[in-house]
């Protein structure tokens, strides 16, 4: 099984942050629910991306990071991984 590190380090140049907001839109087809907050008043990891359902027993997947791009493949990747053992 490949780590969310190997993952990234292997797409992330080629994956286009549109592409992401594309899966990330998945989230809300699927009927859980997704948010991107942008915080100023923090000196590192301005973005927090979380993603949570309604209808599964499972936390919150969250990251917060000081790029978007990583944050959201993070999430991405962990709920992927979650959904599918779910």
């Amino acid at each position: 099984m490949q780590t969310i590190k190997s993952i990234m380090s292997k797409y992330f140049n080629e994956i286009s942050i549109e592409e992401l907001i594309d899966c990330f839109e998945r989230v809300k087809d699927n009927g859980d629910v997704g948010f991107i907050k942008f915080d100023g008043a923090r000196m590192t990891n301005h973005y927090t991306v979380c993603i949570t359902t309604p209808t599964l027993q499972w936390d919150m997947i969250r990251a917060d990071e000081s790029t978007l791009k990583v944050a959201l493949i993070k999430v991405l990747a962990k709920y992927v991984e979650v959904k599918a053992t779910a």
